[in-house]
């Protein structure tokens, strides 16, 4: 008698259990969201930027905007391609004076430590260098007397 009133109980639970088994099962892939890849590609930086994200759209679009909005705040602050920015400034106008961010002074201390450590091989200051090679377009090796006078400025 008892091994029968066992047997009852032992399947009422399993069916019990096997019952929130699918219910779990069902209700976790009723909350999935369907996360596919997208690629959002911008022209910044005088370069290709791609962000593949693994996500759905309702999060993966304002988390790429806000990322790319902090991108295009950093390069209109420190872009040499661009004219008006705190970088293009300061190189033009070779002038003390021009008033900075905090951010801007910070970099400028943390490059001359990182030139200090590596004994000059991190240099900042290699810009009016790498554009006499022309870099951007087909380069070339510059002259000693363009380096000579280039290394003066």
């Amino acid at each position: 008698m008892r091994t029968k009133n066992y047997h009852k109980i032992m399947k009422k639970l399993i069916a019990i259990l096997f019952f929130f088994f699918v219910l779990v099962i069902f209700s976790l892939s009723y909350m999935t969201v369907k996360k596919q890849k997208n690629t959002y590609t911008y022209y910044t930086m005088g370069t290709i930027l791609s962000f593949d994200v693994i996500a759905d759209e309702k999060i993966a679009v304002p988390a790429v905007s806000k990322a790319y909005s902090e991108i295009q705040r950093i390069n209109d602050e420190f872009s040499n391609y661009s004219e008006s920015s705190s970088v293009s400034i300061l190189n033009n106008s070779g002038k003390k004076g021009h008033v900075v961010s905090n951010e801007f002074i910070s970099i400028l201390e943390r490059s001359r430590e990182m030139s200090k450590i590596t004994n000059g091989l991190f240099d900042i200051t290699v810009s009016p260098l790498v554009k006499i090679g022309g870099y951007r377009h087909k380069g070339r090796v510059p002259s000693d007397t363009e380096i000579n006078f280039t290394m003066q400025l």
